[in-house]
């Protein structure tokens, strides 16, 4: 650390007699943050809360601190800052960091040799690599930009060339889009009226099962053209299924008639995978069916 210090007269003839010869920092680093004292709760990084002369400095093998009419200059360098001319005089090992820093800010005003004396120069390769890559999203950037106002344009000449032809003719645009928008909802509720009926009627002759009819209607609503047609085919073509239809149909309103179902029903009936639900529609379908 390089500070530039107003010696008291005591102080300066101390460290002149080398009574005093190093400094001593108290220090936050990043991690250990500081709480700033003026506002709560706020941690900051790399502090330096306090610093005094010593003899024995925990760091080892520091620049001894010097008054500044000892170094023979009086006060010369005091708020000036570095230049590259007075850099260039040293030797790359005497460089200190902040010299360092003050390099590679200013690169651009070195030449290829010194860059590559001070370890600056840069992999030719990967900066080309870099600037191809930052030119090729720039360059699609701005394509995506300039298609997306093209298509804006365009879309905005088209709905103004309509606007003037509705107007010659007389025609009321808004209620034209309003009456289009109407024609649509009601289309698309009259294919969801017929997807329904379609489905009750499948589930009234045992092809669907009632649990499974609102499923089968969205199936439909989401099937078009040639694809509903098959699906409906299909459905159509299924077997009727007497204990979904006696499922379909219970419920309605009407007294059911309690099944009994003996164990042995109960027994003959798991053999072939039918739970005792199934064996009392199939009991009540034949019931009902005499």
């Amino acid at each position: 650390m390089l500070a530039a210090i107003d010696w008291t007269t005591l102080g300066k003839e101390k460290i002149e007699r080398d009574e005093y010869r190093y400094i001593s920092v108290e220090f936050y680093p990043a991690s250990m943050p500081f709480e700033n004292p003026e506002v709560e709760g706020e941690m900051l990084k790399n502090v330096v809360t306090g610093a005094t002369l010593t003899n024995d400095p925990l760091l080892k093998k520091l620049k001894p601190v010097m008054a500044s009419a000892r170094a023979g200059d009086g006060d010369k360098h005091k708020g000036e800052t570095m230049t590259l001319e007075e850099i260039r005089a040293k030797q790359v090992a005497e460089l200190t960091d902040e010299e360092k820093a003050f390099l590679a800010e200013h690169k651009s005003e070195l030449t290829a040799e010194e860059l590559k004396t001070y370890g600056l120069e840069e992999d030719d390769e990967a900066a080309k690599a870099a600037a191809a890559k930052e030119a090729a999203e720039k360059e699609a950037a701005d394509k995506e930009a300039a298609d997306k106002a093209a298509a804006e344009a365009q879309e905005a000449e088209a709905s103004q060339k309509l606007e003037a032809s509705a107007k010659k003719l007389g025609i009321d645009l808004k209620q034209l889009q309003a009456d289009a928008k109407a024609g649509r909802e009601a289309k698309e509720q009259l294919a969801k009226n017929e997807a329904v009926q379609f489905v009750q009627a499948s589930v009234a002759s045992g092809r669907v099962k009632s649990d499974q009819q609102d499923n089968a209607v969205s199936l439909l609503l989401a099937s078009s053209g040639k694809h509903r047609t098959a699906l409906e085919a299909f459905i159509t073509s299924l077997p009727e299924n007497p204990m979904l239809k006696a499922e379909a149909g219970s419920g309605k309103g009407e007294a059911e008639t309690e099944v009994v179902i003996t164990d042995e029903e109960k027994d003959l009936g798991s053999d072939f995978g039918n739970s005792a639900e199934d064996i009392a529609a199939f009991k009540k379908a034949q019931s009902e069916s005499k």
